[in-house]
């Protein structure tokens, strides 16, 4: 009987009956259940259900030592990470995720304990109130914590989601700091905590200032953080109108002095037309007029196709993106047909480095290209309700390797900046799950598609 149980558990649940057993095993897995639960509402996100159930059951090997806990953590991490997000999440984001929600419920566990002494437990001797705890109490304070955890976490989720975003990816080695903080406090949770002290109230001193450390370690870089974030962010928007505005003096400028020569021209192409001097006409029209025009109408052609973006922000750094790349050699076709305004969901200066990231990748791969391309569609699909950004490019290779665009992004078609911009990008994306970043390659020709599905659409289902 039982002998899904670790050895470690037999020789204790033979001391007790049936109906112990079963609810001890009940609490095990109560716990596992509520990591999974906490884990997926915390980055939005879901993965299979087999899964899910096996690291349920498995938890029951994580409460059987300090062993036993860091082997739960650890074959936890890498299964989620190859087989339930097959690595379209990274490492570090997974790994401080499933050790915070369980360090987290520990902090609540261990606080309503600590409660329940201060108000009810010190007016009786402590090891009564110790014997009290282990009959009667687990499954009340159990209870409790796990209500306050579901409660509390969607005031702390945008927090931990910032974090994510901006120290974790960013800082992996900070982010590991805090991982063991988490680890350290659960493996020395409940009676061990307070073995450590003199004293009841030292120990929950102790706790206290853990759990304040912990939460402003979290808190504190992720703010200052996402305030420098915001201001390179605002930055960049400035940037971007000022690259705008030069661009359309630059046109200026142009249209004015080829108007302030156009005279000039006439008069000497008409000499040149009464003398009958060929030559000099063909100079004069290879020297001045065919580049002054090829020169306005480039500008003014891409501008003018930009015309049906309404947001001021990218239409400029797409407009400048597009000239660095016909500067380069490359050949640009835009196609935006309609009207089109980014879904106000999604924050513009996320929008911007997306676009910059997959723009600045186009033009490095097609420059290895034999005749170098970049098409850019930016559009509304009404039949699904979704906006599609797509950009596609020109390649040396015939076949693009997808797979590793999803990991480790090192290889193929990348080099080191680009790789980079790739796991920033995905940094982004990730943020929003209702984007789907979709990827094709084939005939030398490799495609992004950015497809944002309406809010609307995506809460209906």
């Amino acid at each position: 009987m039982f002998y899904f149980i670790p050895l470690t558990y037999r020789s204790f649940f033979q001391y007790m009956t049936p109906i112990e057993i079963f609810l001890n095993l009940l609490m095990i897995f109560t716990f596992g259940y509520v990591y999974i639960v906490l884990f997926k509402k915390i980055l939005n996100k879901t993965f299979p259900i087999l899964l899910q159930i096996f690291l349920i059951l498995f938890y029951l090997q994580g409460t059987t030592s300090t062993v036993g806990l860091l082997i739960y953590i650890t074959i936890a991490i890498i299964l989620l990470y190859y087989w339930g997000f097959t690595r379209t999440l990274s490492f570090n984001t997974i790994s401080f995720t499933l050790i915070f929600v369980i360090s987290y419920v520990t902090f609540l566990n261990t606080s309503v304990e600590i409660l329940w002494y201060w108000l009810i437990g010190k007016w009786v001797h402590f090891k009564s109130y110790a014997t009290i705890v282990s009959l009667i109490f687990p499954y009340f304070r159990i209870t409790i914590a796990i209500i306050l955890a579901f409660l509390l976490l969607k005031h702390i989720r945008p927090v931990l989601v910032n974090y994510i975003e901006f120290v974790v990816n960013s800082f992996p080695l900070y982010g590991w700091i805090i991982n063991f903080m988490g680890i350290i406090f659960r493996l020395n949770s409940g009676q061990k905590t307070y073995s450590l002290f003199s004293s009841p109230l030292q120990a929950t001193l102790a706790i206290i200032a853990f759990i304040i450390v912990y939460g402003m370690a979290i808190y504190i870089p992720t703010k200052l953080l996402q305030n420098k974030s915001a201001i390179q962010n605002q930055r960049l928007e400035l940037e971007n109108l000022s690259q705008y505005t030069s661009h359309i003096e630059t046109m200026y400028d142009e249209l004015r002095r080829f108007r302030h020569d156009y005279k000039n021209i006439l008069l000497s192409l008409n000499d040149a037309v009464e003398n009958r001097d060929i030559d000099q006409v063909s100079d004069i029209f290879k020297r001045v007029v065919i580049p002054t025009n090829v020169n306005v109408e480039t500008r003014t052609s891409v501008l003018g196709k930009l015309t049906e973006v309404k947001n001021l922000e990218i239409k400029s750094l797409i407009y400048s993106k597009t000239m660095e790349a016909i500067n380069k050699g490359i050949r640009v076709e835009i196609e935006i047909e309609k009207p089109i305004k980014l879904d106000t969901n999604i924050q513009i200066t996320d929008m911007l480095r997306t676009i910059s990231i997959l723009f600045d990748n186009a033009i490095n791969a097609t420059l290895k290209a034999k005749q170098p391309q970049i098409n850019l569609s930016f559009f509304e699909d009404d039949d699904k309700n979704t906006q599609v950004f797509q950009i596609g490019n020109s390649t040396q290779e015939e076949l693009i390797n997808l797979s590793k665009l999803s990991g480790r992004f090192n290889g193929v078609l990348t080099n080191s900046r680009h790789g980079l911009g790739l796991r920033n990008l995905r940094s982004i994306l990730a943020r929003y799950p209702f984007i789907q970043n979709n990827r094709s390659s084939k005939d030398y020709w490799f495609e992004q598609q950015i497809v944002i599905y309406k809010v609307s659409q995506t809460k209906k289902k």
